[in-house]
């Protein structure tokens, strides 16, 4: 396709501020979608058709999510606009390039090894290599007592390289087969199958037709450009073939196959390019869920790989380029998908098309939205910005890992030092329940120097004692409401939910109705609350964000009644009820 530049036409001052506009609305969008589609994502297997449970909603809410695997399983709750493991490794990588060329190091031996200690929802591909490079060794490595089974990591074909590359291609004044080597070379930090990596390429090139081509984009033009260029990606896997090590890895793990797997998986990717092409040639006779299902986003087996997941993005970044909000909902709500890596990965393609002017006056709420518009404005003016130290990067270990949760715990947690993320201090400590009554779930919220807020999350033997850590004894941040009147309402409330709702669903669903109240109070006063509680429709709109725990089964009308039953109960005396 012949496409215009972005800086032709337009002065160089002009092209700098549209430039670090675009990268600071495809970082942000990717972290808005992650937020918005992390609470929508199921990991349990269960499901392989669409669902549409819930209705879009453009704001963020809370919820609770089923944290700690087979044997640490736990409920933790997730603050409104909190990001996952998709923001944090864009994060991760956007901090590194910022070494200029020297990246890889910090990338691979800081970032990754120091991601373990406060990672949310992390693949397991990803944290099996993290561990590796924990431990000093690459996941590809023959020895098997460091890290990682290199069989399993050339098996890795997943979205966990693709959702993080964004960064690389933000870059200002960088050759396109530069982006495409670091790409790469960022990618076969974690996953070694070619799906993965041919994924993580060809998003990557999405985002450079984005950014590069001048509005209003033709419809598909981006799928086009793709096209276009798609016979180049048959030889990309040379990059790699410069890292000695990996390369014979590679080749000894496909028995010299390598390059026919990689040819392989290229021809997968263009056969769903094309799908998408004839699909977008339907105009509005599309059905955006009919095509995600054909490219496997809802199919167990496939809704996790590189290349569909990149497929469902390039789709929603051409059929809602003019309506960037409505598409970005569409992903982050189609229950079934691998939601909030596909959100995510819109984001960026939908930032890189409009900059920040799409992005809703609601989702300044999102977690560390300074730091991330800071991180993409950096990211933006200059390849390098860290010094990189004359001995090297400083490596992180698992033993530096380990003396941080010493260290948190005991409640020496002054200025801590985290490596990469600079010096942090602790702001709250918050116990989960846990199904292992031998374990307790203990977690610190931490805000670094440059304002990335982070979990730290420690598993210990449980115990009776008085808790040493910071303040007092661990509590829910704000589950452990200020109201006393909670155990009186149990028996009142029983009566309006049906019987087949849950114990833990009823108790969820009034935990978040006391903390929509109680977000909603300091604002309002208890007056006007008192008042919004008497009125059906402010009643609803008070309790939009405790919708996302609301049980399946529960109608409008129940809802309404045990949304004012607590109300009133919890607040009767506080404002002439």
């Amino acid at each position: 396709m012949d496409y215009a530049n972005l800086d032709q036409g337009i002065g160089r001052v002009s092209y700098d501020m549209v430039w670090q506009e675009k990268a600071q609305g495809a970082l942000l969008g990717a972290a808005i979608g992650d937020a918005l589609g992390w609470p929508h994502e199921r990991r349990d297997g269960k499901s392989s058709s669409p669902k549409y449970t819930v209705r879009a909603r453009v704001y963020f809410q809370p919820w609770y999510w089923r944290a700690g695997g087979r044997f640490n399983r736990h409920e933790e709750k997730i603050n409104a606009g909190e990001y996952s493991d998709d923001t944090q490794l864009l994060l991760a990588t956007a901090r590194a390039i910022h070494y200029g060329s020297k990246w890889r190091d910090s990338f691979y031996y800081q970032e990754l090894p120091l991601w373990l200690l406060y990672e949310r929802g992390g693949g397991s591909a990803t944290k099996a290599a993290a561990e590796a490079w924990a431990q000093g060794s690459p996941p590809w490595s023959s020895n098997q007592s460091r890290g990682s089974n290199p069989g399993t990591y050339f098996q890795a074909g997943g979205n966990g390289a693709a959702m993080r590359v964004l960064p690389h291609v933000l870059v200002p004044g960088r050759a396109r087969e530069e982006v495409q080597r670091d790409v790469l070379v960022n990618s076969i930090a974690t996953h070694g199958h070619p799906r993965a990596l041919v994924g993580a390429l060809v998003y990557a090139e999405a985002v450079w037709h984005a950014v590069h081509l001048m509005p209003p984009l033709g419809y598909g033009a981006i799928v086009d450009s793709l096209l276009e260029n798609a016979k180049s990606w048959y030889g990309s896997y040379q990059y790699l073939a410069e890292i000695a090590d990996w390369w014979e890895a590679a080749n000894i793990a496909y028995g010299g196959q390598y390059p026919q797997k990689w040819s392989e998986a290229v021809s997968e990717m263009i056969g769903l390019l094309e799908l998408i092409k004839s699909e977008l040639a339907k105009g509005t006779l599309a059905n955006t869920t009919e095509v995600l299902a054909r490219i496997g986003c809802f199919d167990r087996n496939t809704k996790g790989s590189g290349v569909a997941t990149v497929a469902a993005a390039v789709y929603l970044g051409s059929q809602y380029a003019a309506d960037p909000v409505t598409g970005i909902l569409e992903a982050a709500y189609a229950e079934g998908a691998d939601t909030d890596t596909i959100a995510s990965m819109l984001g960026g393609v939908l930032g890189a098309i409009h900059g920040i002017e799409w992005l809703r006056p609601e989702w300044s709420s999102l977690q560390d939205f300074s730091y991330i518009k800071q991180i993409a404005s950096i990211t933006a003016t200059s390849i390098s910005t860290n010094e990189y130290p004359a001995g090297g990067i400083k490596k992180w270990t698992k033993k530096d890992s380990s003396l941080v949760i010493k260290a948190l715990g005991s409640g020496s947690v002054d200025h801590l030092d985290l490596g990469p993320l600079g010096k942090a201090q602790v702001h709250s400590v918050v116990t989960h329940i846990s199904n292992m009554r031998s374990k307790t779930a203990i977690s610190w919220k931490l805000v670094s120097e440059h304002g990335q807020t982070i979990y730290i999350k420690h598993f210990e033997p449980s115990r009776t004692q008085e808790y040493k850590g910071v303040g007092s004894a661990p509590t829910y941040e704000s589950g452990q409401n200020p109201a006393r009147r909670v155990a009186l309402l149990l028996g009142e409330l029983s009566t309006y939910f049906p019987p087949d709702v849950q114990t833990a669903e009823a108790l969820r669903f009034v935990a978040s109705v006391i903390d929509a109240f109680e977000d909603q109070r300091p604002r309002l006063g208890d007056r006007v609350l008192a008042a919004q509680i008497r009125n059906d429709k402010r009643l609803w709109e008070l309790m939009q964000p405790a919708l996302a725990c609301r049980p399946r089964c529960l109608k409008d009308d129940q809802v309404v009644k045990i949304c004012r039953t607590v109300g009133s109960r919890l607040y009767e005396g506080i404002a002439n009820w």
